[in-house]
């Protein structure tokens, strides 16, 4: 007998076996729209889902105006790639340069487990379809109508179903494996990481998907450093959470918060090993408890007589300079991107943010800081709005709100080092310095503080001044003056004032400035219409 006539025999042997109902050779994933732009990497993978072997002899595939048959015996639930080009050249990869490991043969690999073979067909990107027929009827086929992402291939979600999709594998596909959509009996996915900064911390929130057939009990998240060394390295553990019981189809939400060092640390997540894991991982940053390394520090969000411009101030607070590749400023509405060049911020300085730097340096002519022009510039709301800073990473850097805004280019200001903010003392704010701001009370009672009580303006350096802190309820109005014993008035730091300021210093001289005679003052601290303080100050010569 002849090697053909005994292949022919084997082979109609191999059909007459048993199969399952339904069962098929099955047209299984198609890359059509091929990686890098390249020629000649075009595939089509076909799927034995009979339980017995299948000769394809007595197949034809059809690729468009392209028919052919393949001369292979299948096994059980066995792939078979057919491809334009399985040896390609450094200039026109072929199929083993790009899905192989390159050594210019296909087989030699652990990874290369799975036949592959050559066939003349063209795949459109846009539309198209490969179909596989038996004796002229059609066995499978599966069809595209949008070219989808470069290197994504088309794949059925299960070798039984209609369903197509594009691979959801971070490879762009799957050729000679279970096809990425297909569930598997214990398959969690790690879908969506969220970080957030929260006082100091980082608060991770991450979405975990089940695409498994059976349900999952003892599943955890490993949260490690990641070692720019070595990604893939996981040892380096942080916390290990554990999962509740997640059945099939379930999306579960998990939350932590960790306390990390520095600005920024390079993290990682993953699930504890199922069946596919691919969709276990992933990395992202992660704030620590310096962050933010640049906060908001003064916004002009009404200029008025001669200045034009807005204008945001930012500071750094490292003790190195930070660069400013891919921070945005913007309103409630709108983000700008900083620069577009690659600048940054000198340790502990200021950076002025204007809408147009021209009118701020005719405003301010004494002014030599950082200034850069952003645009489109995010319009404040005088009525009120948010001021957002975010970082390279997305990351949601600083915020500040409010709700009106000052005359006179009265800016608002928050002191060094502080996380309140005021309206600034000076017109026109200190654009390149520390500012200096008053506060909208909002203590519960009226408290009132006078350091030493006892004071001495000699000039020697010891007790020539009294520090008197004021916090205060909210009122319409708010009263700080100083008398003499016969109740006369011989200072005045604020009458009738809508804020206060951090602090105020009195050493010992009245309002235009001349010196008092030793002797007992009255402190006089009252918050209109709630309550007022009364204390004493000694001036001794």
């Amino acid at each position: 007998m002849s090697a053909r006539l005994l292949l022919i025999v084997n082979a109609l042997f191999l059909l007459l076996m048993p199969c399952l109902a339904g069962a098929r050779v099955v047209v299984n994933e198609v890359l059509s729209n091929e990686p890098a732009g390249y020629t000649g990497l075009e595939w089509f993978e076909l799927y034995n889902d009979r339980d017995a072997y299948v000769a394809l002899d007595f197949y034809q595939v059809a690729v468009g105006a392209s028919q052919f048959t393949l001369n292979l015996v299948m096994p059980p639930h066995g792939f078979l790639v057919v491809c334009r080009k399985l040896i390609g050249t450094p200039v026109n990869p072929g199929f083993e340069t790009q899905w192989g490991d390159n050594s210019g043969v296909w087989g030699d690999s652990p990874t290369e487990n799975y036949p592959v073979i050559e066939a003349a067909f063209s795949l459109p990107n846009a539309a198209g379809s490969v179909v596989v027929s038996l004796v002229g009827t059609t066995e499978s086929s599966l069809s595209w109508t949008a070219s989808g992402n470069d290197g994504v291939s088309w794949e059925r979600e299960r070798p039984n179903s209609d369903v197509i999709k594009p691979c959801a594998s971070p490879s762009g596909s799957t050729p000679g494996q279970t096809n990425s959509r297909t569930p598997l009996g214990l398959d969690l996915s790690l879908d969506t990481v969220i970080v957030t900064a929260a006082r100091g911390s980082a608060q991770i929130t991450m979405v975990v998907g089940s695409l498994s057939l059976n349900t999952v009990t003892g599943g955890e998240i490993t949260i490690f450093y990641v070692d720019p060394a070595d990604t893939t390295r996981t040892d380096s553990q942080i916390v290990v959470i554990s999962l509740p019981t997640i059945d099939t189809g379930v999306t579960t939400v998990v939350s932590h918060q960790l306390l990390l060092s520095g600005a920024y640390n390079r993290v990682g997540a993953t699930l504890n090993h199922d069946d596919r894991d691919y969709n276990n991982r992933k990395n992202f940053v992660a704030p620590g408890s310096g962050f933010p390394p640049i906060e908001l520090f003064e916004v002009m969000a009404n200029p008025q007589d001669g200045l034009s411009s807005e204008w945001i101030e930012v500071r750094n607070r490292e003790d190195t300079a930070v660069s400013l590749a891919g921070w945005c400023v913007g309103d409630s509405v709108q983000l700008s991107l900083i620069t577009a060049l690659t600048s940054a911020i000198p340790s502990h300085e200021y950076l002025v943010l204007a809408q147009d730097t021209a009118n701020v340096r005719a405003f301010y002519p004494g002014f030599g800081g950082l200034l850069i022009e952003v645009s489109p510039w995010p319009t404040l709301n005088n009525s009120g709005d948010l001021v957002r800073l975010v970082d390279s990473f997305d990351l949601l850097a600083d915020t500040f709100a409010f709700t009106s805004v000052f005359d006179s280019n009265q800016t608002w200001g928050r002191p060094e080092n502080e996380n309140r903010w005021g309206r600034s003392v000076d017109n026109g704010g200190t654009p390149g310095a520390i500012n200096n701001v008053r506060f909208a009370p909002a203590a519960r009672a009226l408290k009132v503080r006078v350091t030493p009580q006892i004071i001495s303006p000699d000039g020697d350096g010891i007790d020539d001044s009294a520090l008197i802190q004021v916090e205060a309820p909210p009122a319409d109005g708010f009263t700080v003056r100083i008398y003499d014993v016969q109740g006369r008035l011989v200072r005045t730091f604020e009458h009738s004032a809508v804020d206060l300021a951090p602090q105020y210093v009195w050493q010992g001289r009245d309002d235009g400035g001349g010196k008092l005679p030793p002797g007992i003052y009255i402190l006089f601290v009252e918050v209109e219409g709630v309550e007022s303080i009364k204390k004493t100050i000694v001036v001794a010569r």
